[in-house]
């Protein structure tokens, strides 16, 4: 079902149409231009600085996916046979070592992650080699020293953008290496100095001059005969840059976790955020090798000491301590769950939503475990006349493990939901059971969380007791009033940008739900009948995988037919409704954004449910309008109010969540029957 999600057309997943038939001339000509190729030393500066540009290029098409024969071979320079030759000049002979070195380096960092799929990036060498045999001490030192005589040119732009294409493929190799060996300090060293070599770059891009010769489109059928006849279109140099200084960014921002993220939760929010940018798999493959170094987490200790810290900000009401015998084999079993949750985040987008259904699984086992320790806890506390309570302020909560497990698996089953809607798998006629769906993952989640934060804050108690004496001493009712209100509000803990964010969700796909259910009763929103299959088939279909867990209990068609009947409501309450919940959420993304917690990532998407919630808003507000103008002009049933509108959903702003368009329906010619 994922699969659905690729783009058919897309240049790496079609093999595309090329019907070429060369004359026998055309042969002997193409022949000859690859045998005097070994003879050309008579390049121009301007066409060896061309023919970097072009290479270059092709490496970026080849991080993205393509083929090796479709890119890399297809410049005759970079062949083995030509790399060795003395007659090309030596500038370009140690590019294309340099250059092969870095597509070996690369190759290796995409396997030891082993998160690629075939869209992500093809490994098959086509039997060629990539210079793995020339000592990298050796490539470097033949790197530096034809560098060094360039930048010795001084007020040559030609030698200087020569030489600062050379110090880009060294730099780049040397980064993935400092990467691969965890060395923080010199890799900043070497982003700073890639920084200033992309734009040297880029300022003398257009002193190279292209050559007639060099590049052979139809390599590809001489490698692998059968291969797809095909022509890969490579990047601009615009597109070149930006995908170096896209790559530049993730991995700065892979060094501030590794160095200033300390909370697990916090790492997993940074990858989740990433995973919404879609970055290509060289930086997804160095984020998951960064996460596991030498059988530790991020380098700083044992995944299950992370998680252990996890539980404790997650239920602070509870000391795990108590159950420290048996807590650290649970632990020791909810670690590897947790990096392959970790995992998840770094595969591409249209792979997660499979592989979401394998995880489940797991955790419903671990919602098992965690529930026998929590009964294990409430005994050893009872034994020791300590009460435990169900969301009871200042009482420890009576399920603490098992509500951890609890909102790890909601965070999963809403992602589920969440990347169906961003991929597109759900028909319009979905749309609405899946708001309603993940509107009741939402408050599961936030009811979850609210329990579990009610902790034993020493200040917040203090404030309680300071209420409760002040309400006993008073006896006048205006006074007790006031104190009940602050009671009140004292009893509720100050919220997290998390909850906050989860809340304004729930708030979204209510004020979503009710829209449609709104719109569908005056017609605007219709959903024609299905000619095979059924709803209800449509339904057990997409939340199958939900059955696997036994908490949330899984909804069922019927419950949704339920409680989607709105015969006797009136259109202006349910729009009313959803009127109110976009208002909410409006209000209280805002107040998100006023939290320090929030990652910049999450940021950016706080602003866009702003955007969203304001939108629909206005949509409400002129839908009623026009209702109001057509009951003026005396049409009475739902039908006749809005019958010359249509309905639009929007997922440019946001992927999840849309924004709903009623707009007018344009007269449409009438067809003359034949």
């Amino acid at each position: 079902e994922a699969m659905s999600a690729l783009e058919i057309m897309d240049p790496k997943m079609d093999p595309g149409m090329k019907s070429v038939k060369y004359s026998e001339e055309e042969k002997r000509q193409r022949a000859k231009v690859a045998k005097e190729l070994k003879r050309s030393s008579e390049l121009t500066d301007a066409e060896i600085l061309a023919i970097m540009d072009r290479c270059i290029a092709c490496f970026v098409s080849w991080s993205q996916g393509h083929t090796l024969c479709h890119t890399i071979l297809t410049c005759l320079y970079l062949r083995t046979e030509n790399v060795e030759d003395e007659k090309i000049p030596k500038v370009l002979r140690v590019f294309a070592i340099g250059l092969l070195r870095l597509c070996k380096e690369v190759r290796d960092i995409v396997m030891k992650a082993d998160i690629y799929e075939e869209e992500d990036f093809m490994t098959n060498l086509f039997k060629f080699s990539l210079c793995e045999e020339k000592p990298q001490t050796l490539v470097l030192h033949d790197i530096e020293t034809v560098q060094a005589s360039l930048e010795s040119k001084k007020g040559d732009n030609l030698s200087i953008g020569l030489a600062s294409r050379l110090g880009l493929i060294r730099n780049l190799w040397m980064m993935h290496q400092a990467l691969g060996d965890r060395k923080v300090a010199e890799t900043k060293e070497i982003l700073l100095q890639i920084g200033k070599d992309l734009g040297s770059v880029r300022e003398t891009q257009k002193l190279g001059s292209e050559v007639a010769y060099g590049f052979d489109l139809d390599i590809p059928r001489e490698i692998v005969p059968h291969h797809p006849p095909r022509i890969v279109a490579t990047p601009t140099p615009l597109e070149t840059t930006l995908y170096f200084l896209s790559l530049l960014k993730h991995i700065k921002r892979m060094l501030r976790v590794k160095e200033d993220i300390p909370k697990i939760e916090d790492a997993l929010l940074y990858f989740q955020g990433l995973s919404v940018e879609t970055p290509g798999i060289v930086a997804r493959s160095h984020l998951l090798l960064m996460l596991k170094t030498e059988g530790s987490f991020m380098g700083k200790g044992h995944v299950s000491e992370f998680v252990r810290e996890s539980f404790r900000r997650f239920c602070p009401s509870f000391d795990i301590a108590e159950l420290d015998s048996n807590m650290s084999l649970f632990l020791e079993r909810v670690s590897k769950p947790v990096c392959l949750i970790f995992r998840l985040f770094c595969e591409n987008r249209a792979r997660q939503r499979r592989k979401i259904g394998k995880l489940l699984a797991d955790w419903n086992i671990l919602q098992q475990d965690a529930s026998v320790l929590d009964r294990k806890c409430q005994t050893l506390m009872s034994k020791n006349q300590i009460p435990m309570g169900r969301g009871v302020v200042g009482v420890p909560y009576q399920h603490p493990c098992f509500s951890w497990v609890f909102d790890q698996t909601l965070c999963l089953l809403t992602h589920y939901i969440e990347l169906g809607l961003e991929l597109g798998l759900y028909a319009r006629r979905e749309l609405p059971p899946a708001y309603w769906y993940l509107e009741y993952l939402l408050n599961y989640r936030l009811q979850n969380r609210t329990m579990t934060t009610r902790s034993v804050d020493s200040k917040y108690l203090r404030k309680l007791d300071i209420i409760v004496a002040t309400n006993k001493k008073s006896e006048a009712k205006g006074r007790k009033n006031r104190r009940k209100k602050n009671k009140k509000s004292a009893a509720k803990p100050p919220a997290t940008a998390e909850i906050l964010m989860i809340e304004a969700k729930k708030d979204l796909c209510r004020g979503l739900y009710k829209t449609m259910q709104g719109l569908s009763k005056t017609g605007t929103l219709s959903f024609p009948e299905l000619p095979f299959g059924s709803d209800e088939l449509n339904f057990k279909h997409r939340y199958k995988e939900f059955l696997q867990v036994q908490q949330p209990v899984p909804l069922t068609y019927h419950s949704y037919l339920n409680h989607n009947q709105v015969e006797n409501t009136s259109i202006q309450l349910l729009l009313g409704v959803a009127y109110k919940s976009f208002e909410s959420a409006k209000i209280i993304s805002s107040a998100a954004l006023t939290r320090t917690s929030l990652l910049p990532a999450d940021l950016l998407q706080t602003k866009k449910l702003i955007k969203v919630a304001k939108m629909n808003m206005i949509t409400l507000m002129v839908t009623q309008k026009a209702m109001k103008e057509s009951m003026k002009k005396g049409d009475t049933t739902a039908e006749q109010m809005l019958c010359d509108y249509a309905v639009e959903f929007d997922f440019s702003v946001h992927m999840t969540f849309p924004i709903i368009k009623v707009i007018k329906k344009q007269a449409r010619p009438e067809l003359k029957k034949s």
